[in-house]
């Protein structure tokens, strides 16, 4: 289990896209998104809990906080003030 701790939550990072509708590949740059979006599976004690809370989708900067990746997926932990908006 992964755990927030302080002012810092974890995303789970949404599955980016890698084929156009047209069935062409895209590379990391070429669709000019400069957000990322993901749910959040741990608030550390710090965190506002009435902003944020695990099950929250999240858009927050594409290259926001410290990528790793487990056997349940990719995640990123960054400080609560990345995130730019709930969906």
């Amino acid at each position: 289990m992964i755990e927030a701790i302080g002012k810092h939550i974890v995303v789970k990072r949404a599955e980016e896209k890698t084929m156009s509708a047209g069935g062409i590949a895209l590379v990391d740059w070429a669709d000019g998104q400069k957000w990322a979006e993901g749910t959040v599976v741990s608030v550390g004690d710090a965190v506002e809990t009435k902003r944020l809370d695990v099950g929250s989708r999240v858009v927050f900067g594409r290259y926001s906080g410290i990528e790793f990746e487990t056997d349940e997926g990719k995640f990123v932990a960054m400080s609560d003030a990345d995130v730019v908006c709930k969906t």
